[in-house]
């Protein structure tokens, strides 16, 4: 059995639906159900904080996929961050440890793990050196430490995927709600930077089976701790993704760019009066080259993406433009 902590998530929810119509058992362990999961899916209802029903919710488990998370845009105290990014992935390892399960798979983000990067640099492999700009990149990083101090202590076989920005059906990311909506309402756009950074997605679909092939992948391929790039292949730069985004949504916004120093402030103090559910230091990327090298995946776990930015940004609008 298959246990998914924070299945009602965006990637959660998408995934569950995913091995359901193919054919796999699992269960969903989050502080909440999904109305978007197909019928007949068993929840158990839990926070990642609580190590006593993580581990009671992991009986009789071998492979346990670890997706809960904090989001980069909500506004919580360090503290909050912390104990379900840092202390929650402790737990989950922990309780797997008790429960003897084989194998943990842990999402992470690219873009807030390696943070800022020159442009040579790109596109980035897994070896290149983190640099966090946040609470939240601060935390992957040390849940992915984590991750694999247990698999060398307690030779627990853990999996970690740093994703690209996931795109997709069932996404309350407040980021994309804010830009794509934005568009929707035919609203200008404000882009601190020139718009001509280049960087990657994927469609949750492919998160999806890249996700399975780290579960069915056997032991004996894989190493007791490993960590790869999970992106698309398709490269675009700011600019040319709120293109897409206007050409399918038949969006009359105007786009106006400005110089980051210029904006940095009213940014900061936007978010304070919560003005904006995007944080400050996301505007920091916008600057910045962001593309990834996923060969790694490609050979070892022999999964490569299958679908297209203009796939994952149609589904996304067609999403909100329900939900709005």
């Amino acid at each position: 059995m298959w246990l998914i902590v924070g299945g009602s998530g965006f990637i959660g929810t998408n995934f569950i639906e995913f091995l359901i119509e193919n054919g796999y058992s699992c269960i969903n362990f989050d502080t909440h159900s999904s109305p978007y999961h197909p019928a007949g899916v068993k929840t158990i209802l839990g926070d990642i904080r609580d190590k006593t029903k993580l581990s009671k919710a992991m009986k009789r488990c071998d492979v346990v996929f670890h997706l809960a998370t904090t989001l980069p845009s909500v506004k919580l105290s360090k503290r909050e961050i912390y104990d379900i990014d840092v202390t929650g992935t402790q737990h989950v390892l922990s309780a797997a440890i008790e429960r003897k399960v084989k194998k943990v798979i842990f999402t992470s983000s690219a873009s807030h793990v390696y943070g800022l990067v020159d442009k040579a640099s790109c596109p980035i492999r897994e070896d290149h050196p983190v640099n966090p700009i946040n609470e939240y990149g601060k935390n992957k990083v040390l849940a992915e430490q984590l991750c694999q101090q247990v698999s060398e202590t307690e030779m627990l076989q853990t999996i970690v995927l740093r994703l690209s920005m996931v795109l997709g059906p069932y996404n309350f990311d407040p980021i994309l709600q804010e830009n794509i909506s934005t568009l929707l309402k035919n609203k200008r756009v404000i882009i601190p930077s020139d718009g001509e950074s280049k960087n990657q997605s994927i469609h949750v679909n492919d998160v999806s089976t890249a996700l399975l092939a780290c579960a069915e992948t056997s032991d004996s391929q894989l190493p007791i701790h490993e960590i790869f790039n999970i992106s698309g292949n398709e490269v675009y730069s700011i600019n040319e993704w709120i293109d897409l985004v206007k050409k399918m949504s038949n969006s009359s916004s105007k786009v106006t760019h400005l110089p980051l120093t210029l904006v940095r402030g009213v940014i900061q103090i936007a978010w304070w009066l919560r003005k904006t559910q995007i944080h400050p230091s996301y505007f920091s990327l916008l600057t910045h080259d962001q593309y990834f090298d996923i060969q790694k995946a490609q050979q070892i776990l022999g999964w490569k993406p299958q679908c297209t930015v203009n796939d994952g940004l149609h589904e996304a609008i067609e999403f909100l433009q329900k939900e709005l």
